[in-house]
């Protein structure tokens, strides 16, 4: 008879983020009274993820899971040439032409696009507009700014637009850089900053998170 080989182990699941504690403070932060309906979240990565699933993409997911949801990357565009938000921004594409529909979820990406990031520091008023109509479209819009060169000067421009600015970090929390991401978010004006460990409960990283509100 034919020796049946042993079925291999099940993978061991992923660990999981506990969210709970970082979307209800999201969920619930003061906002003002003509605030368009949805809220803009802007999550900074400090740390290169390569390749390995971090904040980001889970908290992504989490709030797509309770409304429509687009996911912004503002930097880090790719090779590939993929049209998005800076040609978006310029005025060289429209929403149409940006916008990417996950098959399997109903998240909508918007990559970094082709035009350099600059284009977004010279036409201001339309990256107001732009941030604008995405937040009256959706439920949510998260903005991902990947650590990269240029990032701090990003986060400058765009926390002022942000209900929440999460600074994904697993720095502690006196480090100096971690306190000068946190003032240039509040200088900028970010309704909230939320920092919070960029790994998941029973990683070997401590994942408890590091709550600070503006």
């Amino acid at each position: 008879d034919a020796v049946v080989p042993p079925a291999p182990a099940p993978a061991e699941a992923a660990p999981a983020f506990d969210l709970a504690p970082l979307i209800a403070r999201i969920t619930t932060a003061p906002r003002a009274a003509d605030a368009p309906t949805g809220r803009r979240i802007l999550i900074l990565e400090t740390d290169a993820t390569n390749g390995v699933p971090g904040l980001s993409p889970a908290l992504t997911r989490a709030l797509g899971a309770a409304g429509s949801l687009v996911a912004v990357s503002l930097n880090a565009g790719r090779a590939d040439g993929t049209l998005g938000f800076t040609d978006l921004v310029a005025g060289e594409a429209a929403f149409l032409d940006v916008i990417q529909a996950e098959r399997a979820s109903n998240l909508h990406r918007i990559e970094a696009g082709r035009r350099a990031a600059t284009v977004l520091f010279d036409e201001e008023d339309a990256l107001t507009l732009t941030f604008e109509a995405m937040a009256e479209a959706y439920d949510w819009v998260v903005c991902h700014l990947h650590a990269a060169a240029g990032a701090v000067d990003l986060l400058e421009l765009t926390a002022g637009y942000m209900d929440t600015v999460i600074i994904a970090s697993n720095a502690a929390a006196e480090d100096p850089a971690l306190a000068d991401l946190y003032a240039v978010a509040q200088e900028a004006g970010a309704g909230q900053i939320v920092v919070a460990q960029d790994r998941p409960a029973g990683s070997t990283f401590d994942a408890q998170l590091r709550l600070n509100a503006a």
